[in-house]
């Protein structure tokens, strides 16, 4: 039997940190904190049922999020750098092309990041056999596909957070060991 108590407070309260990024002053650092405590989480859920591949794909979809949102950020002040100069003929076409870039790269990103997102939480709902972590991944996933549809997309992703915050919390403090299957005991023959 293994012990899930940590993993179920640091996942289910590292997630609910991830949402206070509006509060004046600590926006930057709750969110920060809350994504360590998930991955503190994930890294005892990994050690419990051996599966590497749940930290490393939540970590890949942590990486692609970040540079995502740097480069949108470049990429948007590239599209108002021609206001600032003060070039008109560059103005329209310079503004054109840059958002569109911008929105490409910015959707390219979104989705890399929510099929590695979901990637790690279904693992982590089979190897647990909870079935919230495994709805929760597919929530957010078809929520990252339709973040093209304004809106949407980012309702289904706070819905899917939800869902993995109630998935957490409803672990089980500790793994019972799983039972052998009739069809694998020796003596019985199917």
């Amino acid at each position: 039997m293994d012990n899930l108590k940590s993993a179920k407070y640091l996942g289910g309260i590292g997630l609910i940190l991830t949402f206070l990024g509006f509060i004046p002053y600590l926006g930057w650092l709750l969110p920060l904190v809350g994504w360590i405590m998930v991955a503190l989480a994930l890294n005892q859920v990994g050690k419990t049922v051996k599966d590497g591949s749940i930290l490393t794909n939540f970590i890949i979809a942590l990486v692609i999020g970040i540079v995502g949102g740097v480069v949108v950020l470049i990429s948007g002040a590239t599209a108002v750098l021609p206001f600032v100069t003060g070039s008109p003929e560059a103005m329209g076409k310079g503004l054109s092309a840059a958002l569109i870039v911008a929105a490409i790269v910015a959707y390219a990103m979104v989705v890399a990041h929510g099929y590695f997102y979901a990637k790690s939480f279904r693992s982590t709902g089979a190897g647990l056999r909870i079935n919230l972590f495994t709805t929760g991944a597919n929530l957010y996933f078809w929520g990252s596909l339709l973040t093209v549809v304004l809106g949407l997309g980012f309702i289904l992703m706070l819905i899917a957070e939800i869902v993995l915050i109630v998935a957490f919390f409803s672990l089980p403090e500790t793994l019972a060991a799983t039972p052998e299957s009739p069809s694998s005991s020796p003596g019985i023959i199917s």
